[in-house]
């Protein structure tokens, strides 16, 4: 690669992570929402799909 070409390693790192960090999350939320989120789902497909038989028991 020439002098005159960028490559994407050429980019300093911890200007990228500052330029991140100062940034405000715009997640879908907390990894806790996302369990309880899951656990709902995962009730519902057992009740939906009449797979009550094949698992243990739902998630409370």
């Amino acid at each position: 690669m020439s002098k005159d070409e960028s490559s994407i390693h050429d980019f300093d790192f911890e200007l990228i992570c500052d330029c991140f960090f100062r940034l405000e999350r715009k997640g879908p939320g907390t990894p806790i929402d996302l369990f309880l989120a899951f656990i709902d789902l995962f009730n519902e497909n057992l009740k939906k799909n009449n797979l009550g038989n094949k698992a243990k028991q739902m998630v409370a």
